[in-house]
């Protein structure tokens, strides 16, 4: 055995084994010897943003709301709580209100979001750009009729070749207005493809589920991604291939932190903490950016335990509550890696090496991966907007800040009275639940029984008939508080109604009172509550599928090469603001085509019904091509007409066409100009 000396002033010796000793030397070495906290300047600029965004969510007890809504969802008390509840030895019950209106407020928002309708649409530009190649057929077809009346002794006027030249622009850009729909609705599909691929609705589910539960519900995307796809040859042998893929995800807000005061995300420096195993970090290696020493060195360090981040006071709770035990923090060999995305001064990335860098004083906006305090991966972001590619948004906004409400904290008040109010009926009820029992001992057989149970037989030592002998036995009811507490109860469950618009009738409760005692009287109640509500869905719109939608946008744009979007749409997220009025719209229009549907209308409506018809098979999910007013039923055995002259001999204006390669002029007569028809 060895003895370590201690500070003078203490008057006992550790003592410790060999073993012991030789382990205390080896890392007072490693110590000595070990390499500076962190690797480079960039590495020290993003863990001291990324320390600051830490202290600033822990300081502002936003950690600890969250692991009480989390507590609230699951029906758990806090261990403070348990305590003074078991010290009191009454009743443990927890009412579930909160979990109750979260899940209420969800599914009604997977109603607008995730039903069969798309909540987004693609609009064509209402006066799309003709290309170059068109203008120029335009100024060469009017340029060759002009010749050709010359040549024939026939000058036309300035006024004419100019209405010549604007009624060919006009039936081209009729043209390309109906193939630019056409493109927007090809354009629709294709980004909806990518979204599915890319487990968006997977995604957009979960966030839907944090949304009410927390401050603040986060998704992440588009993050380009190697998936493995099972492909099958022509001679059916199965093969896995790599391909890169757009991903979203839904981000916990426990795992992102941004610039503190920051009051939007798309202005903030993001920091994600991401969990990689030994095998994601070693598959790393090769791929483009990923400095392969680094993560050599990172494998090493996580043999002897995971590479966490420590700090994170709540960690530890989080785990309880989420179920994912208790592990300690180096049992379970994962890798925490911090992404982050913002802008870093040009000096950094040039000490780094990164290329691309010119100016040191210059912001540049990257994304960098850090693990242990190296950075494995930089990179200039290619948004090109220039924001991380967070969107987040609250059930309840709250202007100038990231960080709204959630129903949890809504009626976390309201939570915690019916909770001491239905602890208080239950440990009432079960007081009340049957007499209580006094006896004398004086007078009752010291070897008696003091259970009770039905037809029990006391034993007395003096004489119970006596008048003037006291009872030896006695019983008494306590008061029962149940119609009370019951009461107090459902005042405050409807309080809870109120405060986080999500009303009982909008889950299914049938015991609704005064208005909604009707048809009309609860759909009116219902309607009112879905105003609260689509406040909330606008919030979705406004702060989530716009911008995210309009970043696949962007990304479509610059990486196909079919040329599906020309680069005029314009994406329109209908969300809330349409699923009433269309479901309004389509009761109108089937009441206007059963009000004209007689021979009185019939003429009057003409051949406008069919556009009536056609929207109406559109929304019903029918696939229906009905002719547009004035075009021939293909179906028609009598073919279909062309361009050229009506009855009263006027020329017909002939519209240009639409091929695979943009529209195609089709010249008329050369008299056009001059109104004669050529007889040539």
């Amino acid at each position: 055995m060895a003895a370590i000396p201690v500070p003078q002033g203490r008057t006992t010796l550790r003592v410790v084994s060999p073993k012991e000793l030789q382990k205390a030397e080896q890392l007072a070495h490693s110590i000595a010897t070990a390499k500076p906290e962190v690797d480079d300047d960039l590495a020290a600029y993003v863990r001291r943003k990324f320390e600051a965004a830490k202290r600033h969510r822990t300081s502002s007890l936003v950690d600890e709301q969250m692991i009480s809504f989390m507590r609230a969802y699951n029906g758990e008390y806090s261990p403070t709580k348990k305590a003074e509840i078991a010290k009191f030895g009454g009743s443990s019950v927890f009412a579930r209100v909160t979990a109750g209106k979260c899940r209420g407020a969800t599914a009604l928002l997977r109603d607008i979001y995730m039903s069969a309708e798309r909540p987004w649409s693609i609009e064509p530009s209402p006066d799309p750009r003709l290309p170059g190649s068109v203008t120029r057929d335009i100024t060469a077809v009017v340029g060759g009729e002009a010749m050709y009346l010359v040549m024939n002794g026939q000058p036309p006027e300035k006024a004419q070749l100019e209405k010549r030249k604007q009624d060919l622009t006009k039936a081209a850009k009729v043209a390309e207005m109906k193939k630019a729909s056409e493109q927007a609705k090809a354009a629709e599909q294709k980004m909806d493809d990518l979204l599915l691929e890319g487990g968006f609705w997977e995604a957009m589910s979960q966030f839907l589920t944090d949304l009410p539960i927390y401050h603040t519900a986060f998704l992440k995307g588009p993050t380009v991604r190697n998936a493995e796809l099972l492909t099958w040859g022509e001679d059916g042998e199965p093969s896995m291939e790599s391909r890169p893929r757009f991903f979203w995800d839904r981000v916990s807000p426990f795992d992102l932190w941004f610039t503190p005061g920051a009051a939007s995300i798309a202005n903030a420096d993001t920091f994600e903490r991401q969990r990689f195993s030994l095998t994601d970090l070693y598959n790393l290696i090769g791929l483009p950016g990923y400095r392969e020493d680094k993560i050599r060195e990172c494998i090493k360090l996580a043999e002897s335990g995971g590479l966490r981040e420590w700090g994170l006071i709540f960690e530890q709770e989080r785990r309880e509550i989420e179920n994912r035990g208790t592990t300690s923090a180096t049992d379970d060999q994962m890798v925490d890696c911090i992404e982050f995305q913002g802008n870093v001064l040009g000096k950094y990335l040039k000490e780094y090496g990164l290329k691309g860098v010119d100016d040191e004083d210059k912001p540049y906006f990257i994304t960098c991966w850090t693990v242990n305090r190296m950075v494995i991966k930089a990179m200039l972001n290619p948004n090109i907007r220039k924001r991380p590619n967070y969107y987040c948004t609250s059930f309840d906004k709250q202007p100038g800040t990231i960080y709204g409400s959630g129903i949890a904290e809504l009626i976390g008040d309201i939570q915690d009275v019916m909770n001491a109010t239905l602890r208080s009926l239950v440990n009432n009820m079960s007081i009340a639940s049957g007499p209580q029992v006094f006896f004398n001992e004086d007078l009752v057989n010291p070897n008696q029984d003091d259970t009770l149970y039905p037809w029990k037989r006391w034993k007395y030592t003096t004489d119970p008939s006596n008048p003037s002998a006291s009872a030896p036995v006695g019983f008494f009811q306590p008061g029962s508080n149940a119609t009370e507490l019951l009461g107090v109860y459902g005042q405050f469950n409807t309080i809870a109604d109120e405060v986080s618009a999500i009303p009982r009738y909008m889950q299914g409760d049938q015991n609704v009172g005064g208005a909604g005692r009707t048809a009309s009287g609860l759909a009116m109640l219902m309607s009112n509550a879905n105003k609260a509500l689509q406040n909330v869905a606008e919030n979705i719109d406004d702060d989530v599928f716009e911008p995210m939608l309009q970043s696949l946008y962007d990304l479509v744009m610059l990486t196909d090469s079919t040329g599906i979007l020309r680069g005029d749409e314009t994406v329109k997220v209908n969300g809330v603001r349409n699923v009433v009025k269309q479901e309004q719209d389509r009761v109108r229009q089937l009441e206007f085509l059963q009000l004209t549907a007689n021979e009185i209308d019939g003429p009057i409506v003409g051949a406008q019904r069919a556009s009536v018809l056609q929207q109406v098979a559109d929304r019903i999910g029918i696939d229906l091509d009905i002719p547009e007013p004035g075009e021939q039923n293909p179906q028609s055995p009598q073919g279909g007409g062309g361009a050229g002259f009506n009855p009263a001999g006027t020329p017909t204006p002939v519209p240009a066409v639409s091929d695979s390669n943009g529209p195609r002029l089709q010249t008329q007569s050369l008299n056009t100009v001059s109104g004669r028809q050529n007889t040539s």
